[in-house]
């Protein structure tokens, strides 16, 4: 257990180291952490390899022809996946690349110590790569275990991919298919006549008085009408006018 004067020891220690004061001191600091990049969710690359990597990305999501955010998220994570896969490759040959280059700068530096020519050919830049493989076997080994995550991730982003892109070519093929049948039906299907309009209920005219030919009607009596005057008054002329009328007041009576 610590004593009273060690804790205020350290205590007086913290005082002292407070890390980088300046703005450059802090984001120098924040990529101590900083290793490879492989695994890293944001990727911290020079403007140039921004550049490659915007452009790759592009490219592979022009291939691949994502409809709607799902498609294109999983895109863009298969991008990022192969983008990754390319950057292991690169650093593992960059590895022999700039361990043969050392070899190289310390061979030409003894040669030039002791006034020889430098004689550093293939051979030797083969021998230095066995070398770098032969003296650190893990790095190598770390590489392509991330390689094989990368593309394992790969593969099954593809494949959901692939997926979601048949169900929707299923669905629109579907969708088609039904558009064109109901057409179809609408083409054979008789046009229909636009209603008529109801017709308005005659009204009923007045019954007209029709001229009734009394010469040639006979009655059950045996009497023959002869022409009778249409109206009253010409009927009243009529009874007045003959000799044998009886009287004017049977008539109106």
């Amino acid at each position: 257990m610590s004593t009273v004067k060690q804790i205020e020891a350290n205590r007086r220690n913290a005082q002292k180291s407070t890390g980088p004061t300046t703005e450059s001191g802090r984001r120098a600091s924040s990529l101590n952490a900083y290793k490879h990049g492989l695994t890293g969710q944001l990727f911290v690359m020079t403007a140039g390899e921004a550049e490659a990597h915007q452009r790759f990305t592009t490219a592979m999501l022009e291939d691949l022809k994502p409809v709607g955010i799902m498609e294109e998220t999983l895109a863009r994570s298969l991008a990022d996946a192969y983008w990754r896969l390319n950057r292991a490759s690169i650093i593992e040959n960059n590895i022999f690349t700039v361990e043969a280059f050392q070899e190289e700068y310390l061979a030409i530096g003894e040669a030039a110590r002791q006034g020889l020519e430098c004689r550093f050919n293939d051979v030797n830049r083969s021998r230095s790569a066995v070398a770098s493989f032969v003296n650190d076997p893990h790095r190598f080994q770390l590489l392509t275990v991330y390689e094989a995550r990368l593309h394992r991730r790969a593969q099954a982003d593809l494949r959901q991919l692939r997926e979601l892109q048949a169900a929707r070519r299923i669905g629109q093929k579907a969708l088609e298919q039904q558009t064109t049948a109901q057409q179809n039906v609408a083409m054979e299907k008789p046009a229909t006549a636009p209603p008529q309009p109801r017709p308005e209920p005659a009204v009923p005219s007045p019954v007209a008085t029709q001229a009734i030919d009394l010469e040639t009607l006979n009655t059950s009596n045996g009497f023959v009408c002869s022409s009778i005057p249409k109206t009253l008054k010409e009927i009243e002329n009529y009874i007045m006018a003959d000799p044998r009328r009886p009287g004017i007041d049977c008539l109106r009576t």
